[in-house]
């Protein structure tokens, strides 16, 4: 119980200290990188490794990290939730890829699991020349993946 204390501890101050190193260096150059960012991100997340995917989207996050404690306690209570009503997860992948005009750039993953699956969307904005993540988001609707 003690480590899970100190490892809390370093893990928000690691969300804390590594935006503001990285400073301007936030975002990627290209969707390929931003890509790979998205696939370590969803690979954590399918091996329950909540806390390490965490750090990840800190590292990226431009806006106030405290922001991102709240979100990461709900997602570690949802892993508990969907590990015991969706079964074991059967891995996961990229199901859709979206560009809007050199502005925006969204990918959807689905982890899949014995008996359903959840959707991560990570959305990326270019006010300049690199891909910034704006925003992320999961969720278990299946019907969304098949649009409106």
């Amino acid at each position: 119980m003690k480590f899970k204390a100190m490892f809390s501890i370093v893990l928000l101050l690691l969300l804390l200290i590594i935006p503001v190193c990285r400073g301007q260096g936030l975002g990627f150059p290209d969707g390929i990188e931003a890509r790979s960012y998205c696939e370590a991100v969803i690979n954590h997340v399918e091996k329950g490794r909540i806390e390490e995917a965490f750090v990840l989207l800190g590292s990226q996050w431009p806006f106030p990290v405290a922001e991102l404690e709240q979100v990461r306690e709900q997602a570690e209570k949802n892993q508990v939730f969907v590990e015991e009503r969706f079964g074991q997860p059967c891995g996961y992948r990229l199901v859709k890829e979206e560009v809007v005009s050199d502005v925006c750039l969204r990918y959807t993953y689905v982890i899949k699991y014995e008996k359903h699956l959840v959707r991560w969307q990570f959305v990326f904005y270019k006010a300049k020349d690199r891909w910034q993540l704006n925003s992320f988001k999961w969720d278990d609707s299946i019907e969304a993946l098949f649009g409106q």
